[in-house]
């Protein structure tokens, strides 16, 4: 019986996404708008029986998961015609990879990083300067672009492990300030003008940027690299969640919560923070060198600070220290940014209204981080006994 809820429930949400995004009337899309938030209103006010709806998705997990990469797989096949929300889809993935490897920073190590832009654009010109000047094949460019990030964070993180708290704050936001300014006024690497032509990601004898066919339906690069960017976020996803419920998510935690007594356990709170910074980085590199290969441009306007000010904000949306919450905040804002293209000027204005009622009403965030099981094998043991 709760398998059968939780198939239907996803073909239904998968239905309503559809009908969503090919919408082109703005009083539809108001009224789904609408609707999602006092849906979100009421699991808020009735917590109780939200957790009624939830228990069969939390009983079939597995299936859940399953069932829904499934559905997230067969979605190129309803826009053949519409491929312009693929590529929406595709940077929703990218975004989804951006903050969670920010979240694995500020939310589960306490590393308040206000330069995720930098980083980003790291991986991003990285990848377009390998790919342009050399001519290096995807699968070499990206795993470089990801190197890149990795070591300047690492460099990044001698002024970093020196400050904490507002100090922390600040020497990110110059950083990435500075990031910006080099990009905008070194011809080297493109200036204003940014990088073109970076080649589209091609592996064996396979280019995504082609197109073919499976019986009527004719996918374009668009659904190429909507599932390249569908894997990577997967992966990516995996990963983080491997790291939260291995012994580093738990040390991380403990460096964040409290990190005098993490000293005087024998903890070398330098060598934790820079795995995690690290990590975090290499996931934000990855999204930047698979923005560089879809996009096929880079330029220094998308890594500005409001970039890493649009991460940081998917953070605390969705919940610090919360896989789930903040990979719902960054599809939700994302694929919302272009659906409210209509009301251009006052996209970001609506984002930072709901930042700031999140933080005054639900600090924790929209699926707030759970209690982490200790022993969660065991425990399943002892529940079926």
């Amino acid at each position: 019986m709760n398998k059968l809820i939780v198939l239907l429930s996803e073909t239904v949400l998968f239905a309503l996404l559809i009908l969503f995004l090919i919408a082109e009337s703005v009083s539809i899309t108001i009224l789904f708008i609408v609707a999602g938030f006092l849906c979100a209103a009421a699991v808020l006010i009735f917590p109780k029986k939200a957790e009624r709806i939830i228990k069969p998705f939390a009983k079939e997990r597995r299936t859940a998961i399953i069932f829904s990469m499934i559905l997230m797989a067969i979605l190129p096949f309803f826009f053949t015609t519409q491929p312009y929300w693929l590529l929406t889809l595709s940077l929703a993935g990218i975004y989804i990879m951006l903050a969670n490897g920010l979240n694995m920073q500020t939310g589960t190590t306490g590393l308040t990083n206000f330069s995720g832009a930098a980083f980003f654009g790291t991986g991003a010109y990285t990848t377009g300067l390998l790919s342009v000047h050399l001519g290096l094949p995807g699968w070499l460019t990206i795993p470089a672009g990801m190197f890149a990030s990795v070591l300047i964070g690492a460099i990044l993180f001698f002024p970093v492990l020196k400050v904490k708290g507002h100090y922390l704050a600040l020497v990110t936001i110059a950083f990435g300030l500075m990031f910006n300014i080099m990009l905008n006024n070194t011809d080297a690497i493109g200036g204003p003008q940014g990088i073109s032509g970076v080649k589209a990601f091609a592996i064996g004898g396979f280019d995504f940027s082609g197109m073919w066919a499976i019986g009527p339906f004719i996918f374009s690069s668009y659904a190429n690299n909507y599932w390249l960017t569908l894997l990577a976020a997967i992966l990516a996803l995996a990963f983080t969640r491997y790291i939260y419920n291995s012994p580093v998510g738990l040390i991380l935690n403990y460096v964040r919560d409290d990190e005098w007594s993490s000293k005087s356990q024998g903890l070398n709170i330098s060598y934790w923070k820079l795995i995690a910074f690290c990590c975090g980085n290499a996931l934000i590199g990855l999204g930047g060198a698979l923005y560089a290969h879809m996009i096929g441009y880079v330029a220094p306007d998308l890594f500005s600070f409001q970039t890493s000010l649009l991460l940081l904000s998917m953070v605390l949306l969705g919940g610090m220290d919360s896989i789930p919450g903040v990979t719902v905040a960054a599809f939700v804002m994302i694929v919302l940014t272009e659906k409210l293209r209509v009301i251009q000027d006052y996209r970001f204005l609506i984002f930072g209204l709901l930042v700031i009622i999140m933080i005054i009403f639900r600090k924790e965030g929209l699926i707030p981080s759970r209690v982490r099981p200790y022993f969660p094998k065991l425990k399943s043991v002892l529940m079926k006994r």
